[in-house]
């Protein structure tokens, strides 16, 4: 007997929901983003495609092989087999409607900002936004902005990977990293390299973790103390068990500084941890600084750096470079003309 019309309606929903969530690289975001994005493709997941047909354009489609027990794959990244198994899957549709809710929270948080509220308190009401509670305007305007990205264009691996097979120093954590740069003693663990690429790792820990890890935090990673911290982004976390946890990391500098910032209109009268990373060619022509999310707030700040003299200059943005749920990653300048 058939399933009436309104059922099969909701099955196709939630399997399209299921996709969605898929292709997002689940891995890669926190407990309470994937909570979020779960609540928002209720709705949204009706928007995206599904097909026996090829969907275009390529680059923001994915196709699965009913027969086989996989992931959707990305047809930029391989092209698709015949059959009647084939299925085609695009969350395109989707992105657009992302698009104007990213315009429209982007608006919203500026108006917040000038007229004085909270930047990271609940501005959102789900009646007039069309978006699920959870998670604060700033938090959702950087999780629509990558879900954006990957929907439109599911990223390709630039660099080859080249297995090695080696142990690190890892510290995990701005606060962490920020002190070890001020020549205090942290916490200090050993990881195991397994892949590595000019770009980034992937490091293995098989002793259990200490410390709580998450998508988007910021770590440290060095062989020994002869050789200087690379700073990464952890892009995803996989783990089969609770004593065996993997990471996926960017780099992001060689070599860091640990500074102080205070940005002009921030509510607290003290400054924040913050490190300061050098220019990286034909990546980031200036310095930058890694702080904790919703540290940025208006475009001028006050740096502070406690070495052997004071160093106290103001700076101004040019750009934020990088977004997740824990930290914010920006290209400044010397503000030639302080206020």
């Amino acid at each position: 007997e058939a399933a009436p019309e309104g059922e099969m309606a909701v099955a196709g929903r939630q399997y399209r929901r299921l996709l969605a969530v898929s292709v997002s690289q689940p891995e890669g975001l926190t407990a309470r983003e994937l909570q979020w994005l779960y609540d928002y493709l209720e709705v949204a997941a009706a928007d995206a495609v599904l097909s026996a047909q090829p969907i275009l354009p390529d680059a923001a489609s994915y196709w699965l092989d009913m027969a086989q027990d996989s992931p959707p794959i990305a047809v930029s990244r391989r092209r698709p087999g015949e059959g009647p198994n084939i299925l085609h899957f695009s969350p395109q549709p989707i992105a657009r409607r992302l698009a104007v809710q990213i315009e429209w929270l982007e608006e919203r948080i500026l108006q917040a900002e000038v007229v004085g509220l909270a930047r990271d308190g609940e501005l959102l009401d789900p009646d007039t936004s069309g978006l699920p509670e959870g998670l604060t305007p700033v938090e959702v305007l950087s999780l629509l902005r990558r879900l954006r990205d990957r929907w439109v264009s599911p990223p390709l691996r630039a660099q080859q990977r080249r297995k090695h097979q080696y142990t690190v120093q890892v510290s995990a954590g701005l606060k962490a990293i920020w002190e070890i740069g001020r020549g205090n003693q942290t916490s200090i663990a050993e990881w195991l390299v397994f892949n590595e690429s000019p770009g980034g790792y992937a490091i293995l820990c098989v002793g259990g973790v200490d410390g709580a890890l998450s998508a988007g935090m910021i770590l440290a990673l060095r062989r020994d103390a002869s050789q200087p911290w690379s700073i990464c982004v952890v892009r995803w976390i996989r783990s089969d068990n609770p004593d065996q946890v993997e990471l996926g990391l960017q780099v992001v500098s060689q070599g860091y500084t640990s500074v102080s910032i205070g940005f002009r209109g921030g509510e607290a009268r003290n400054t924040s941890p913050a490190l300061m990373l050098p220019p990286m060619a034909a990546v980031r022509p200036h310095l930058a600084l890694v702080t904790h999310a919703g540290t940025y707030v208006s475009r001028r700040f006050l740096l502070v750096h406690e070495g052997a003299q004071l160093y106290v200059a103001q700076g101004r943005v040019l750009g934020l470079d990088m977004q997740t749920a824990a930290i914010e990653l920006f290209q400044y300048e010397i503000d030639p003309y302080p206020i």
